[in-house]
């Protein structure tokens, strides 16, 4: 019997918590209002939703590419000639470049995800 009491009254809180109280209001009343969820992303549509999170990307794996780069300047430079310290500079330079490639390449990739949708949901 608690856990019945304990889950109902779980359900209210939670139902006036993203109704903004709206439930409980109507309950009181008698009269019930629309409840309406407003969207918080910015993107109605499945390809807006996939331009944000390329933005996102974009301006967050860009900066982290620079920091990369200058991070694998400063191995070569700390190397000092050594061959195994110069074989780990070239391989972070070159998982760097990957990266870079991945982030740049993210647009393609973006477009061929919106083209395979649209063209799964057109007839």
């Amino acid at each position: 019997m608690k856990s019945k009491l304990r889950s109902i009254l779980f359900s209210l809180v939670l139902a006036a918590i993203f109704t903004g109280g709206q439930v409980l209001a109507g309950a009181a009343t008698g009269v019930q209002k629309p409840v309406s969820i407003n969207n918080p992303i910015k993107a109605n549509t499945f390809p807006a939703l996939l331009q944000l999170i390329l933005n996102i990307i974009i301006e967050v794996g860009l900066p982290i590419v620079i920091i990369g780069i200058l991070l694998v300047g400063f191995k070569y430079i700390t190397a000092q000639g050594k061959p195994a310290e110069i074989t780990k500079a070239h391989e972070g330079f070159k998982w760097v470049m990957v990266g870079a490639a991945i982030i740049i390449g993210s647009r393609v990739i973006v477009a061929l995800l919106q083209n395979t949708v649209t063209s799964i949901t057109t007839p």
